[in-house]
């Protein structure tokens, strides 16, 4: 077989019987080529161990994220990018839509050139044809806050933060307690918040689970605590709840999940997740697989701790029957 460093994109396309563009667009864009033509240009990318960028000295990675909607991926990314730095890797980023928007939350083609040399995804899980055509390419590609993939990942210990957030409302008191998550368009997918779900039912038998909208307090019945599934949903309950004139934590307590600015000024109990050292994490891991000295490392698990604050107390006691004619 032909080494990677020394096989290029037009050995490629002539032995698959193809323009390099094709052997480009079956690389990057795979949705865009018939099944059979890509099914030739993957059978020569195998025979001939080709990856695309082996032949150049600097290097150049993806990050993917969605950005704009979840801001925490911005500190994931101060991470990457610190790591990033001494070796001097040139970082491309792209902003993703958020899946639990999307009714096909899967990402079916990698955000990728043919002068990338590895990616790290996140927030957005990858189809089985995306994995495959990683593999079958080498191309370095590590995974973080996705659940359930072949490739590489870096995932913070969601059930664990949960169940740090059931006991601590268990030992307050609490046993009407509901979780509250955003609406998911799709359930293609393993989100994050199933695995807090997990946590909590582990701790507290089995939570209602609501979706975080405008009819969110009325469906809140006898529960005396509300656990968000992260702070920003956190945050938009707090509105809610004082909006309807309920009092946190005298009336209910809330919490939250990933801690940091937003958890510091609603003075929310969270689950605080070390985003930058999960980047770092990342970066570390991919340029391991650069370099070829990754190992079988496939998952890292970034520990979690609970951080309690203002918003959580023992719930009320009941009012007594008849208390109110008892004073007359």
């Amino acid at each position: 077989m032909t080494g990677p460093h020394s096989t290029t994109i037009y050995a490629v396309a002539e032995r698959a019987g193809v323009s390099i563009s094709t052997v480009s667009l079956s690389l990057n864009h795979p949705h865009k080529v018939a099944q059979a033509t890509r099914a030739r240009v993957l059978a020569a990318v195998d025979a001939l161990g080709y990856r695309a960028g082996a032949q150049r000295r600097s290097r150049t990675i993806a990050v993917a994220a969605p950005f704009s909607s979840s801001p925490s991926y911005y500190r994931r990314l101060e991470g990457i990018l610190a790591e990033a730095a001494e070796p001097r890797i040139d970082v491309i980023i792209h902003d993703l839509p958020a899946a639990n928007t999307l009714a096909s939350p899967l990402l079916q083609v990698l955000p990728v050139r043919e002068d990338i040399d590895g990616v790290i995804l996140m927030g957005v899980p990858p189809s089985t044809e995306v994995e495959e055509l990683s593999q079958r390419t080498g191309l370095p590609t590590v995974l973080v806050d996705v659940i359930g993939s072949a490739l590489t990942t870096i995932n913070g210990d969601d059930e664990r933060g949960a169940r740090l957030l059931g006991r601590h409302l268990r030992q307050l008191g609490h046993t009407e307690v509901v979780f509250v998550h955003e609406p998911l368009v799709s359930e293609d997918y393993v989100a994050s918040g199933s695995l807090r779900w997990e946590g909590l039912v582990a701790e507290l038998g089995a939570p209602r689970r609501l979706v975080a909208d405008q009819q969110l307090v009325q469906h809140l019945g006898a529960a005396t605590a509300i656990v968000a599934s992260n702070d920003a949903i956190a945050a938009q309950v707090a509105g809610l709840l004082k909006a309807a004139g309920v009092r946190v934590p005298q009336d209910i307590s809330l919490t939250g999940y990933d801690d940091g600015d937003l958890a510091k000024a609603l003075d929310l109990t969270t689950v605080r997740q070390d985003f930058a050292e999960s980047g770092k994490a990342a970066a570390r891991l991919l340029l391991a697989h650069m370099a070829g000295n990754a190992g079988s490392i496939r998952a890292v698990t970034i520990a979690v701790e609970l951080i309690t604050r203002g918003s959580t107390a023992p719930p009320r006691p009941p009012k007594a029957t008849g208390a109110a004619s008892s004073t007359e």
